[in-house]
């Protein structure tokens, strides 16, 4: 049985007209004799009748238990196989439409951001089987004592994946508005163009770095799969789009070296916190202190400088109160640098490679673009910038590390 996985997004399933486009897809599937197990996401986006966020203001948050606001939200995805399901149905093929939890989704107890335990895929097995194509509802699970609960942003992505797996699908497509992966943002890089071919770790740096296109939980677990190969097309555009995989192919490991740079990202709403340290004191230990607090307050700290008397790192700028409350209460000596940006190089062997480094300095420094933190690994080179500037330099970083000709 060879099973393909078809993950739609909520901009693919906006009306009736998109939706059957999309399960055109799925049709030609089966009639090639390929067995589809369909993913979907809430219709449409942020406004939308039957999107997350505006099933999310039927109601006051502060005023909802974690666990109802998960039931809440979970209704989208829901809402979408019924409707997808229905499609198929009546141009004449069986199918079922599933929640997560009855596609064998177990999950942790973290609501709004849960983790994928384990999946018992026995009822798709048996579906398929019979002949009936599964249209999972994607982003939700249900955890081990029985309460539904959703996988947090990009979700749907995270089901796809996790669904494949577990079938040990041939493949996954993911379709949405986007062709596929780009060396850079092409609504601001005119020039960006899409990468055909990649590996899961470049999809994960790149995921993990900015990109939009598959979720970062998603591309994680991609990586640790053994041979799966992942499909990042558009519903709206003929195009191959871009094939990940394993540099494994007919019991061939392939072992070039990839272009050292392969894409620029971006990350915006950042807030650089430095911290000055005071004096005679055991200063690891009123950093660890520091960490401490911030984790428990569920606050992500990014790009950390460590000097003596002086700890500096990153927050997304929606934790900025938060981060505000909890400093004033260790009583430090602390500034805000707020708008930033973090743009990112990423590709392979970056790290320690000679004049890269003054590459991108030089490049910037030509545009008067100031570079406040600076960061690098293996696969990646960051630097903080103020946030007006992050148009400009991507642009400028695309076009002096030749991107658009990828």
């Amino acid at each position: 049985m060879k099973i393909i996985v078809q993950k739609f997004g909520g901009t693919s399933l906006l009306t009736d007209e998109r939706r059957k486009r999309c399960a055109k897809k799925v049709i030609e599937l089966k009639k090639s004799g390929e067995e589809p197990v369909v993913v979907v996401s809430a219709i449409g986006r942020k406004g939308d009748s039957y999107a997350t966020d505006s099933l999310l203001n039927l109601v006051d948050i502060d005023f909802s238990s974690r666990e109802d606001l998960d039931m809440l939200m979970s209704c989208g995805e829901i809402i979408s196989a019924v409707i997808f399901s229905n499609i198929l149905q009546k141009t004449g093929y069986k199918a079922k439409s599933l929640s997560g939890e009855m596609a064998g989704i177990i999950t942790d107890n973290n609501y709004s951001d849960a983790q994928i335990k384990c999946i018992n895929a026995k009822y798709i097995k048996d579906l398929l089987k019979k002949d009936i194509i599964p249209v999972v509802a994607g982003f939700q699970g249900k955890s081990e004592e029985g309460f539904i609960t959703t996988l947090g942003r990009g979700g749907s992505d995270t089901t796809a994946i996790a669904l494949a797996v577990a079938l040990n699908a041939e493949r996954v497509e993911i379709y949405s508005d986007v062709p596929g992966l780009y060396t850079a943002d092409p609504k601001i890089v005119k020039g960006a163009k899409i990468i055909d071919k990649t590996e899961y770790e470049e999809l994960f740096n790149i995921s993990y770095h900015g990109a939009k296109i598959v979720s970062i939980e998603a591309a994680e677990m991609a990586l640790k799969s053994d041979d799966l190969v992942m499909e990042l097309k558009s519903t709206f555009s003929p195009e191959k789009g871009t094939r990940v995989s394993k540099m494994v192919e007919e019991d061939k490991v392939y072992f070039q070296t990839k272009k050292f740079a392969r894409a620029v990202t971006h990350i915006p709403d950042i807030t650089q916190i430095s911290i000055e340290l005071e004096k005679d004191i055991d200063e690891d230990k009123r950093r660890l202190k520091i960490y401490r607090v911030l984790a428990k307050k569920d606050i992500s700290l990014d790009m950390f400088t460590i000097s003596p008397g002086v700890l500096i790192f990153n927050i997304n700028s929606k934790d900025r109160d938060k981060a505000n409350e909890v400093l004033k209460e260790l009583k430090v000596n602390y500034r805000l640098r707020n708008n930033c940006a973090k743009i990112s190089i990423v590709g392979t062997r970056i790290h320690g490679v000679p004049g890269i480094m003054a590459k991108i300095a030089n490049c910037l420094y030509r545009k008067k673009i100031k570079i406040i933190q600076i960061v690098d690994s293996h696969s990646t080179i960051s630097c903080l910038i103020d946030e007006k500037d992050v148009n400009k330099a991507l642009k400028t970083l695309h076009e002096e590390f030749n991107l658009g000709n990828n």
